[in-house]
């Protein structure tokens, strides 16, 4: 198998990787010591006289300034480098449409959450991030529910699937587990890129499964069925619920955490009032920074799930060499990095590294 070119693809998106936090370090930096988050606060405070709209326009700018800085890195990561390696099928005019989507979608949620966060911080300064990790763990449930019926037709197509035969292998591997499942669906993600993918969206009665064409098109029913299987295993693991709550303490110690280097920063600079919109740049510092040193921990919990969803996966359709199969495709159409440096691994991968994950596979098929 020749590797040179996922190498070369994951090497220069992890240098896009760092080169992202340099320059939203460098934006959130600047704005705030130019006196340009200053200027901005003042300029809608004189023009507008309700605080929370004032917040509200001030996210909007801010969101503004990262998109138009941010563009050329995310134009050559989304584009360029697909493009390069032969994996996208976008043209220009599609990728834009497709950006501007996500921007909108981003700016509308981090909207709702810096609203709330600035809300607690006016009204409840001493335990406000106790209040901002609960809401944020209510909005993760209410982003679940609403994925499949809203957030996923803005971007892609449900397409029927005609394949019977697979559609009753995955309605019985749910059935064996007395798991719930809507229906199985797929998804025209040819139109955008040559990847695929599987996975399992929406909770209760809006539970479904979701397949990429790309994965329709590439693999046969029993390979689907393990990496159906592997999904499956989250839900029959409870790993959501497990994944919201670790995500959930990591919050309530990153807003802690935040809250105390904040406020130090702020008594550094004479500040007091903490609910200042002009502050969010700093705010927004040492979120980004507490957040990316919480990453690893974050990403070996991740791991750790996604091993035993591999267990679950062999173990109930006792098929190894099909899922060993289905994850060598997987690896070669995605153009995975099957053996990463072990420390990216550690700081940056949700997921074992695939070599880790066959030679797992393997020796499960011989126990």
């Amino acid at each position: 198998m020749d590797t040179s070119n996922s190498k070369r693809y994951h090497r220069t998106k992890n240098y896009l990787f760092l080169a992202d936090i340099a320059i939203n370090t460098l934006v959130l930096l600047v704005f705030f010591f130019s006196g340009f988050s200053l200027a901005t606060r003042n300029f809608l405070v004189h023009k507008i006289s309700h605080y929370y709209l004032v917040v509200f326009f001030y996210t909007s700018v801010l969101s503004f300034i990262f998109y138009i800085i941010g563009l050329p890195l995310s134009f050559y990561g989304g584009y360029i480098l697909e493009h390069k390696f032969n994996l996208s099928r976008q043209n220009f005019f599609s990728w834009i449409k497709h950006s501007l989507k996500q921007a909108i979608i981003s700016l509308i949620i981090l909207s709702v959450v810096v609203e709330f966060v600035y809300f607690v911080l006016r009204n409840f300064s001493s335990t406000w991030w106790v209040w901002a990790s609960f809401f944020w763990l209510f909005l993760s449930l209410i982003l679940a529910k609403i994925t499949p019926s809203i957030l996923i037709p803005i971007f892609y197509k449900y397409i029927p699937i005609d394949n019977q035969e697979l559609k009753n292998k995955i309605f019985a591997l749910f059935s064996q587990c007395d798991i719930k499942l809507n229906d199985v669906y797929a998804i025209n993600l040819s139109k955008d890129t040559k990847k695929a993918n599987a996975f399992i969206c929406g909770l209760g009665q809006n539970r479904r499964v979701v397949l990429t064409d790309t994965l329709l098109d590439n693999f046969n029913n029993e390979e689907i069925k393990t990496v159906v299987a592997h999904e499956l295993g989250h839900y029959k693991n409870r790993d959501t619920f497990k994944l919201v709550v670790g995500n959930s303490i990591l919050s309530l110690a990153a807003f802690l955490l935040v809250d105390i280097f904040f406020k130090q920063a702020l008594a550094s600079f004479g500040i007091i009032k903490i609910d200042d919109v002009a502050l969010f740049p700093l705010f927004a510092f040492y979120l980004m920074v507490i957040s990316l040193a919480l990453l690893p921990l974050q990403n070996s919990f991740s791991r750790f799930l996604e091993t035993k969803a591999d267990a679950f996966s062999l173990k109930s359709t006792e098929s190894a060499q099909n899922y060993i199969s289905a994850l060598t495709k997987l690896g070669e159409i995605n153009l995975a990095d099957f053996e990463p440096n072990p420390l990216i691994e550690f700081m940056l991968y949700d997921h074992p590294a695939l070599s880790r994950r066959i030679a797992f596979a393997k020796k499960f098929n011989h126990n």
